[in-house]
């Protein structure tokens, strides 16, 4: 039990790399290129406010019609989906184990 707990934080660890370099290599080059308009001083993030507050870019509307045809978005949004759903599966079998490890150790 201990061996398929350690094995599922190692495919824990994989998972997070690959979904991790999915974002920094084609997520965040993509939004930042086609999308970086969206961050300015009308976002309503409170993580943002501060620096975005006496920011001079005039902020402007997405355009609707462009933003749902836009395939490529569409594509990465659902690659992300499907990453978050696999780890998800995959940090619930490691909760399992662990706990059924515990009771083992403290029954």
């Amino acid at each position: 039990m201990l061996l398929k707990y350690y094995n599922i934080l190692d495919d824990i660890s994989v998972r997070e790399e690959i979904s991790n370099t999915f974002i920094k290599i084609r997520y965040e080059p993509y939004y930042f290129e086609h999308y970086n308009f969206i961050l300015n001083r009308n976002t309503p993030w409170s993580t943002l406010e501060d620096f975005y507050k006496d920011y001079p870019r005039i902020p402007h509307e997405i355009n609707e019609t462009e933003f749902l045809a836009d395939k490529q978005l569409e594509a990465m949004i659902f690659g992300r989906y499907f990453q978050i759903k696999q780890q998800n599966i995959l940090y619930k079998r490691a909760i399992d184990i662990a706990n059924k490890l515990l009771q083992v150790i403290d029954p």
